[in-house]
């Protein structure tokens, strides 16, 4: 398992999309945050888990206008502007 994981983070507005999830995106995205957590030595199910306590609440869909970008990963560039 990596000693860390490199992380990004996105600033920036967000609004709410009207329109329906197109069939399958939650599946697919579940999919690949699966993979994206057994890179890095968890289950793939647990992204399932993650999601698990919104029970039959609908999902919202978000759309980000990414106006800055910041490393996140951990050292001494933490917080800095990318």
């Amino acid at each position: 398992m990596p000693a860390d994981v490199p992380q990004t983070l996105f600033k920036g507005p967000c609004a709410r999309l009207e329109e329906p999830w197109p069939d399958g995106l939650l599946e697919r995205c579940l999919r690949a945050s699966g993979l994206a957590l057994e890179h890095v030595g968890m289950p793939p199910e647990a992204a399932h888990g993650m999601l698990s306590h919104y029970g039959d609440r609908t999902m919202a869909s978000l759309r980000l206008r990414v106006e800055e970008i910041f490393d996140q990963s951990p050292g001494p560039r933490a917080g800095a502007k990318l």
